[in-house]
């Protein structure tokens, strides 16, 4: 015989509302009530067990199973629906309920429907309005509140108290749930980010994609934690262009890009020829091209066509868009190497083992001519530009130039010690570079048939050779596993790319010369980027750098003594200011952008006009150089700092000196205003930082804590941080109170400037080490690294929109960089790589699944 309220609640539903009946039972079992009930004998403090049919019923008699239960149970929960409401079932354990004198703990929790006839079974319908029962609604207050309603109800509670409780907790819960979700994406975040950055040098497009896949989509929104090291992973991969496509099984024999550069083919010896997006990487197209191994495949001038050569002695040409095979050039007796379309796109040269070169056109795949002359297999063959003659090389080393129109031979070109295995017109058609088994590539006169230069470099056999579009630069490949960039003007070696792990057979720029993509035996496709000043603008014989603050302009001393000011937008100079008699060290553009202040080796300081290029003040009150100076935030003061161990304010308007701060011991490096213009922050190579009161003039604090000089020191953009860097090698951030909050280590050598950015999440400093650093601010953690052209930086500035960056070299250089909003690198990332998800093999790899 079961106790007397075995059950603290029989839940009644229809089978169809089995999970709402599944959610109440789970939710009534686990419930905790507030805190100050606890220990209160009038109030029950657990809500189980509770009975659901499913759960509770053994095998036998099912009404007297449930009418034991229902006869156990202190209160009736009834999932209300339409479904219910139907159900003779349902309504029964209603009746039941009111029978045994139970009315008043009979709930209804309404999970469907829009009115109570809609939901409510008769027997509840039926009730006397003095017996009317409330319950929770679902669809009109929310799972949740309704569920506390009824608890509320069963209890005899008030709601507000249960409710406030039961939102708090679960508020609580699920922040927790949050705080460990996150540890755990941290990890992953870091884990991946970490291989990202060790293969973006290799394959920036995959490193790409993993460091999207741990960053936010909407870093206003985040679906996921940021972290320092995804930001840098992403930053990193995205300066360069390299990728590697595996879609081969065997080694590939060639690849080449579509004359828009967006599209790669390959040809391979597992017999097929794949058509790549070059941007993403996806495949395109694929195509069987013979029973044994395809040498060479190649986009048509159009890009609408590739024409692949076979093992065998068939030439396909293919349909890019429908896909289908359109011609074979059937007619040489022996393996055909290579097959290339004339410029114009008439004509399609082949190559072969049976000694001849063929003229085929291209529409119809009709043999146009054979070219005889050479003794042994023909390796390579291709048009000039304009497609009059033809250049084809041999195994027995001779290079021939033929004249299209009679077939004869124009030159024939010796000097290679081994066969010849690729050959190449430059743009104009006036030379030709050659590749060899002899381990070089050798520049000839195609129009005299002299030798001009012989490139030496490899270690083994040279593979292949190709212009740029330019003819300014050769590119080699190589079995020493290595493709190279030549100077053609000079043979200089200019880029060794390095990656692959087998011959290389095959390599070719991109008509506008920033890529190069490879075939290797390793059966890989690389795209390499060869540009890596792409994107980047260069300034010669200059100083420093300072930008207007609307970053149309930008600021800089020549080497002639000048202040000079550009036009950002067109490069043109806006204004020179001639006058000061010796090295221009520093200048500033006033807050409305009129007015530039310069401070020179000779002592002075001069306010200028931009508009007009004349000078407006002379100051000569400094007794040595001016190694700084800057405007206050109302453009009412100017602050100077100097070797004479002074910092001194000036009248901005008059001209007049107005105070004279002394107080460091040796050279005064930088001085600036606070942002409220009410402090003035000074560096000296005493080592210390001192922080003024403008008013009156006085030291407000000492800083000190770097070991050797402070070169530059600035304010947080809310004033009350300050950043210093020194010949510590060290940045240190420091609060007014002349605490150090953080020390930014990483530099090798003296840093010489420290900036933020104009939103003050990024710092960037510039060093002797030749390298400018971008930090997080918060984390004090790098997140990207650029090395200058010679030894040693000297400044680097964010500009005003943060979305470049500027620096100084050493030799007087100034560079442009771009930097581009950490959102727009991920939007664009995203939609780059929209139609090239992550392999199941790769999420797996970097543990991402």
């Amino acid at each position: 015989m079961c106790k007397p309220n075995k059950y603290f609640a029989f839940i009644s539903y229809k089978s169809e509302d089995v999970e709402w009946a599944i959610w109440l039972q789970h939710e009534l079992e686990h419930y905790h009530l507030p805190a100050s009930f606890n220990g209160r004998e009038d109030v029950r403090q657990d809500l189980r067990p509770v009975f659901r049919d499913i759960d509770e019923l053994a095998a036998g008699n099912l009404p007297e199973q449930i009418q034991r239960a229902l006869v156990n149970s202190q209160n009736l929960i009834v999932v209300c629906s339409p479904q219910s409401a139907a159900s003779s079932w349902v309504n029964q354990e209603v009746e039941t309920f009111i029978s045994l004198g139970k009315t008043e703990q009979i709930f209804p929790f309404i999970v469907e429907g829009i009115s109570p006839k809609d939901y409510y079974p008769p027997a509840i319908l039926a009730l006397p309005k003095n017996s009317e029962r409330l319950g929770g609604d679902a669809t009109k207050q929310g799972r949740d509140m309704a569920f506390v309603k009824v608890v509320a109800g069963m209890l005899d509670l008030g709601f507000d108290t249960l409710w406030n409780r039961y939102e708090k907790e679960k508020a609580e819960k699920e922040r927790m749930q949050r705080e460990e979700r996150d540890k755990l994406l941290i990890v992953q975040s870091r884990f991946v980010a970490e291989k990202a950055v060790s293969i973006a040098e290799e394959d920036s497009y995959l490193a790409r994609l993993l460091a999207v896949e741990v960053l936010p989509k909407d870093l206003e929104t985040p679906d996921r934690p940021y972290t320092v090291e995804a930001e840098r992973a992403l930053r990193e991969a995205c300066r360069y262009n390299t990728a590697v496509f595996r879609n081969h099984r065997e080694h590939v024999s060639a690849a080449s890009f579509s004359l828009d550069g967006n599209f790669v083919v390959s040809a391979a010896w597992d017999k097929t020829i794949k058509v790549v997006n070059a941007k993403t990487g996806e495949v395109v197209k694929a195509w069987e091209g013979d029973s044994r191994c395809v040498k060479s495949a190649v986009f048509s001038p159009d890009g609408r066509s590739v024409v692949s050569a076979a093992g065998r002695s068939l030439v396909n040409v293919w349909d890019c868009v429908t896909g289908q095979k359109v011609l074979t050039l059937c007619g040489h007796s022996g393996r055909v190497n290579t097959a290339f379309y004339s410029l114009d796109g008439k004509y399609i040269v082949t190559s072969s083992m049976d000694k001849t070169v063929r003229i085929w056109f291209a529409d119809t795949g009709e043999l146009c001519k054979i070219l005889i002359g050479h003794k042994d297999s023909v390796l390579c063959a291709g048009f000039s530009p304009d497609s009059m003659r033809i250049v084809s090389s041999s195994y027995d080393g001779e290079i021939i130039i033929w004249d299209v129109d009679s077939g004869e031979i124009i030159y024939s070109l010796l000097g290679h010690k081994g066969y010849v295995c690729a050959v190449a017109f430059n743009f104009d058609g006036k030379q030709i570079v050659s590749a060899s088994l002899d381990y070089t590539a050798k520049i000839w006169d195609a129009l005299t048939g002299k030798l001009i230069r012989t490139i030496d470099g490899h270690e083994d056999v040279v593979s292949s050779a190709a212009f740029d579009a330019l003819g300014k630069r050769i590119v080699t490949s190589s079995w020493d596993r290595t493709a190279r960039v030549w100077d053609v003007e000079t043979g200089e070696e200019l880029l060794k790319l390095l990656g692959h792990t087998d011959n290389i057979d095959s390599a070719f720029f991109n008509t506008l010369g920033t890529q190069i993509v490879t075939a290797s035996w390793d059966k890989t496709v690389r795209i390499w980027d060869v540009d890596m000043n792409s994107g980047c603008k260069t300034y010669e014989g200059y100083n420093f750098v300072e930008f207007s603050p609307d970053g149309r302009l930008m600021v800089t001393g020549t080497d002639d003594f000048m202040v000079r000011v550009y036009d950002l937008a067109n490069g043109n100079v806006v204004a020179d200011f001639v006058g000061h008699l010796d090295n221009v060290y520093h200048a500033k553009f006033s807050l409305d952008g009129n007015q530039v202040v310069s401070a020179s080796q000779d002592g002075s300081i001069r306010i200028w006009n931009v508009k007009t290029g004349r000078e407006i003040k002379k100051m000569v009150e400094h007794t040595d150089s001016v190694n700084s100076v800057a405007f206050s935030p109302d453009g009412k003061w100017i602050v100077s700092a100097s070797n004479d161990k002074t910092v001194m304010v000036w009248n901005a308007k008059t001209g007049e000196r107005v105070q004279v701060l002394q107080g460091h011991e040796k050279y005064v490096k930088s001085a600036l205003f606070s942002p409220n213009g009410k402090m003035i922050v000074s560096a000296s190579d005493d080592c210390r930082i001192l922080l003024w009161d403008v008013e009156k003039g006085k030291i407000i604090n000492v800083f000190n804590g770097h070991s050797r000089w402070v070169e530059d020191v600035i304010f947080s953009p809310d004033g009350q941080r300050i950043y210093s860097a020194s010949g510590d090698k060290t940045i240190m951030e420091w609060n007014l109170s002349a605490e150090l909050v953080r020390k930014f280590d990483g530099h090798a050598d003296s840093v010489y400037s420290v900036r933020l950015s104009p939103d003050g999440k990024y710092l960037i400093s510039a060093s002797r080490d030749n390298t400018v650093k971008v930090w997080e601010r918060e984390s004090g953690k790098v997140i990207g690294t650029w090395e200058g052209p010679h030894v040693g930086i000297k400044s680097a500035v964010f500009s005003p929109d943060g979305a470049s960056i500027a620096f100084v070299s050493t030799d007087n250089r100034i560079l442009f960089i771009p930097f581009p909003p950490l959102q727009e690198l991920i939007d664009q990332t995203r939609e780059r790589f929209k139609d090239r998800p992550l392999t199941p093999e790769e999420r797996k790899q970097f543990y991402l699944e």
